[in-house]
């Protein structure tokens, strides 16, 4: 035991060094804006798994979570008058995720975007 350094810390310095590293950097944050609609995702690169989030003028659209499992999610969201609707396509082998956003006010596609917005 080191007289300088209290246990609760030495205990707690131990259990650091124990524990296997994840990856020090292992989130990715971002947004893209799209006219009136703002995509913002969260990566965590341990687990493959991005949680996007989607914001028509301002206000929270909706949520999807993208893994594995779910290469493929369609997120779409209403604010009053207009309609989101995002396909997402994720490619974990070449770390990249693209969308198909459409936005939709008064029942005519105002917008309609196909690119890729993340790449890790």
């Amino acid at each position: 035991m080191t007289a300088w350094l209290p246990e609760y810390q030495l205990s707690t310095m131990m259990h650091l060094l124990e524990t296997p590293p994840i990856q020090k950097a292992s989130f990715q944050l971002g947004s893209e804006k799209i006219g009136p609609l703002v995509l913002s995702w969260n990566i965590d690169k341990y687990l493959s798994e991005i949680v996007v989030e989607a914001f028509l003028y301002g206000i929270y659209a909706g949520s999807e979570v993208i893994h594995r499992g779910n290469v493929v999610p369609t997120l779409m969201g209403t604010t009053g008058i207009s309609t989101a609707e995002i396909s997402f396509f994720a490619d974990f082998a070449a770390n990249t995720v693209s969308y198909d956003v459409k936005v939709i006010t008064f029942g005519r596609v105002v917008i309609h975007e196909v690119g890729r917005a993340i790449k890790w």
